[in-house]
């Protein structure tokens, strides 16, 4: 119990310091949450799962689409050859009903559109500057109703809480990939992705989400 009230104690001090100076902050999991969300603060939830070929990428890229929905974007960012398009392969494919094979990155049409049960974008960022992606209008797929899978995602800041982000690495091992999701509590994610990651842990225990804390 000391343990315990001394690090609400804590919790409380540290996220008054972050609303007065206006920053973001990092917190180890045992600050109790229930003394961040007194605070005003929403949960900026972390998961990494492993895949070890382009085909186990593209199932987690499946599993991913088949809770995407109206509204939602998927930033993928990673080095070159990483697996982006392996993983967006796998998300339009199951959101939009298509082929794999019809699933190719967008690098010189910048996006492609596929009609499912509602529209789904897939867009390539590689061919363009950081400050020419205004001038293709990321914002007006979903404003009409739509989903966006973006690859390169970097070169843009962000499309607001909602979006899912998606960090892929390369490893030691030739073909494992290290794929790191976020999203924060408050967004549509948060009750969604708890089934994909139940069952993709089924087949790999080895994996597990964390929780940090993020400014609201």
């Amino acid at each position: 119990m000391q343990k315990r009230r001394f690090i609400s104690t804590f919790s409380d001090c540290v996220t008054k310091l972050a609303s007065e100076f206006n920053t973001v902050l990092v917190l180890c999991n045992y600050v109790p949450f229930e003394s961040i969300s007194r605070c005003g603060f929403s949960m900026l939830n972390s998961w990494e799962a492993v895949t070890v070929s382009e085909a186990e990428t593209i199932l987690l890229g499946q599993a991913i689409g088949k809770i995407l929905r109206p509204g939602d974007a998927v930033l993928l960012r990673g080095d070159l050859g990483s697996g982006k398009t392996r993983l967006a392969k796998g998300i339009v494919s199951i959101a939009a009903r298509v082929a794999i094979d019809d699933v190719v990155s967008p690098t010189y049409t910048l996006i492609n559109r596929f009609e499912g049960e509602f529209p789904v974008y897939h867009a390539d960022l590689y061919r363009i500057e950081s400050n020419q992606v205004d001038e293709i209008g990321l914002e007006e797929p979903l404003g009409s109703g739509g989903a966006l899978i973006v690859e390169w995602a970097e070169k843009i800041l962000d499309l607001g809480g909602e979006s899912l982000r998606v960090f892929i690495y390369y490893t030691e091992e030739e073909d494992l990939r290290k794929v790191v999701f976020e999203w924060t509590d408050k967004s549509a994610w948060a009750t969604r992705l708890p089934s994909v990651i139940d069952e993709w842990e089924r087949r790999n225990p080895s994996v597990g989400a964390t929780n940090f804390v993020m400014e609201q």
